[in-house]
C-alpha cells in the first residue's frame, strides 16, 4: 500500500511545477514553442491525473501503461524543442506530415475492414468518415511514397529521438527512467514479458507483494515528478526563462520523500 504522505508530496510537487510551466507559457509571446506547449502540457497533465487515480486504486500495472504515454509525449515534445534550428521543421512534421500519413494509413485500414465485412451497413457508417475520397487518397499517395513514410517513422522512432536528444541536451537524469518505457510497451502489447512479470508478482507471498507494490508505486510517482520537471526545463530553455523555482520544488520533493 502506498504511503499517503508520499502520495501527497508527489501530487503537490506535480501540481506546483505544472502551474509554473503553465504560467511561463501563458505569459510568453505566441510562438511555435508556446503552440506546442499548450497542446502537450494539457495532454500530459490529463495522463498524470489518470495515473494518480489508478495508483489510488492499487492498479500499479495499469499506471505503468499510462506512464508510457507520459514518457513518449515528453520525449516527442523535447525532440521538437531541443534544437532551435529545427523547431519549425519538427513541429511541422509532427502536426502536418504525421496528420497526412496517419490519415492515409487509417483510410487504408478502414477500407480493408469494409472489404472483410462487406454488407455490414452499421460498420460502413462508422468507418466512412475516415476513408479518403479517391482524389485525396491519390494526392497523399503521390506525396508519401513508402520510402518517405519509412524515413519519417525512423526519424520519429523512440530510439532515434532519444539518441538525437542526447546530442542536444543532457539526458543523464532520465536514463534510468527511460528504461521504464520498455516495460510499458510490454504491458500494452501483452507480450510474454508483460503478462509474465505481472503473473510472477502475483505468485509471491502477500508480504512480498505489498513490499514490491509499495516500491513500484514510489518509483512511478518519482518518475512523474522527474518528467514534469524535465518538461518544464525544456520549455524554460526554449523560452529563455529561469528554472530556479522549479528546481527548488523538485529538490524539496526529494527531501520530503525521504521522510515518508
Amino acid at each position: 500500500m502506498l504511503s499517503p504522505t508520499y502520495y501527497k508530496v508527489s501530487v503537490r510537487a506535480n501540481n506546483e511545477i505544472t502551474s509554473l510551466i503553465r504560467e511561463m507559457v501563458d505569459n510568453a509571446p505566441s510562438s511555435v514553442v508556446t503552440h506546442n506547449a499548450k497542446f502537450f502540457l494539457p495532454f500530459i497533465n490529463r495522463r498524470m491525473q489518470s495515473l494518480l487515480i489508478l495508483l489510488e486504486e492499487d492498479l500499479v500495472w495499469d499506471a505503468e501503461i499510462i506512464m508510457r504515454s507520459v514518457v513518449e509525449a515528453t520525449i516527442k515534445y523535447s525532440f521538437i524543442l531541443s534544437n532551435t534550428e529545427k523547431i519549425e521543421d519538427r513541429s511541422n512534421e509532427f502536426w502536418n506530415d504525421w496528420a497526412e500519413v496517419n490519415s492515409l494509413e487509417q483510410s487504408k485500414r478502414a477500407s480493408l475492414v469494409l472489404q472483410l465485412l462487406e454488407g455490414k451497413k452499421d460498420i460502413k457508417e462508422h468507418l466512412s468518415s475516415v476513408i479518403l475520397d479517391e482524389e485525396h487518397r491519390k494526392k497523399l499517395e503521390n506525396n508519401w511514397a513508402n520510402k518517405k513514410i519509412r524515413q519519417l517513422k525512423s526519424d520519429w522512432s523512440y530510439g532515434n529521438m532519444v539518441r538525437t536528444l542526447s546530442k542536444d541536451i543532457d539526458l543523464a537524469p532520465l536514463i534510468g527512467l527511460l528504461h521504464g518505457y520498455g516495460m510499458g510497451s510490454h504491458l500494452i502489447h501483452a507480450d510474454e514479458t508483460g503478462i509474465g512479470i505481472e503473473a510472477e508478482r502475483l505468485q509471491r507471498s502477500s508480504d512480498e507483494i505489498k513490499t514490491f507494490n509499495t516500491l513500484h508505486f514510489q518509483r512511478i510517482l518519482s518518475d512523474v515528478i522527474a518528467f514534469v520537471y524535465f518538461f518544464g526545463h525544456i520549455t524554460a530553455k526554449a523560452l529563455h526563462q529561469d528554472t530556479a523555482q522549479m528546481r527548488i520544488i523538485s529538490e524539496q520533493f526529494n527531501e520530503d520523500k525521504k521522510k515518508t
